[in-house]
C-alpha cells in the first residue's frame, strides 16, 4: 500500500493504528459481562464506549465517501498542511481526550450491548483508515462534510477525519478507565 504523502493525514493514520492496538488491549478477551459492566446506570461500560464510536463512524458512512468521490482526484495532488475551520476546530477541541465531558445526542447513545462490538469497532475504524488514505492528495479544505450532530453546519474533510480519530482516543481512554473501577468483573 502506498505511503500517505500528506503529513497531517499520515499523522492521523499513525494515531489510528495506535487506536487499533489500544482497542484490542482494552476490549480484546473481555467476557460479555465485562464488556457490559457499568460502574453506575449513568456511566458507560467498555462496550458502550466502543458502540458509541461505531455509531459515530456510521453517521459519516454516506457523506464522507460521496463528498470525496464528487470532488474527484485533482490533476495536481495537494499535500499542503491545513488549518481547522472555526466549527471543526471547536469540535476537535471538545473531542480531545481530557476535555470537559459533554452530553451525547440521543442517537449516539448506545442502549444495547452487542457481543461483537470489538469486531464492529475494528471494521468501522478500518473504514476510517480507508477514508484517510483516499483523502491523500485531495484539498481537504475544499470538501465540506455535514456535521452528524448539527446537520445544518459543516466542516472540511480534514476536520472530519481529525474529529473521528481524536474522538476514538477519547472514548478508548474512557473504556480503559472503566476497567480500573471498583466492582469491575474479574471474568
Amino acid at each position: 500500500m502506498a505511503q500517505i504523502q500528506n503529513p497531517q493525514l499520515a499523522e492521523l493514520a499513525t494515531k489510528l493504528e495506535g487506536h487499533m492496538r489500544l482497542a484490542q488491549a482494552v476490549a480484546g478477551g473481555l467476557s460479555p459481562a465485562q464488556l457490559a459492566w457499568q460502574a453506575s446506570p449513568e456511566s458507560w461500560g467498555v462496550a458502550q464506549c466502543l458502540e458509541h464510536l461505531v455509531f459515530s463512524i456510521e453517521a459519516n458512512e454516506l457523506p464522507v465517501p460521496s463528498m470525496m468521490a464528487a470532488a474527484g482526484k485533482p490533476a495536481t495532488p495537494s499535500y499542503s498542511p491545513w488549518k481547522s475551520g472555526w466549527f471543526g476546530g471547536f469540535i476537535i477541541k471538545g473531542a480531545t481526550p481530557g476535555s470537559r465531558a459533554v452530553k451525547t445526542r440521543r442517537k449516539f447513545v448506545p442502549v444495547t450491548v452487542r457481543p461483537d462490538v470489538l469486531r464492529r469497532w475494528v471494521e468501522k475504524h478500518e473504514l476510517l483508515m480507508k477514508w484517510i488514505r483516499m483523502a491523500d492528495g485531495l484539498d481537504v479544505t475544499r470538501i465540506r462534510v455535514p456535521s452528524p450532530i448539527v446537520p445544518f453546519l459543516s466542516y472540511h474533510l480534514g476536520d472530519s477525519l481529525t474529529i473521528n480519530v481524536i474522538h476514538a482516543e477519547r472514548h478508548l481512554r474512557q473504556a480503559e478507565r472503566v476497567k480500573t473501577k471498583p466492582g469491575f468483573p474479574k471474568a
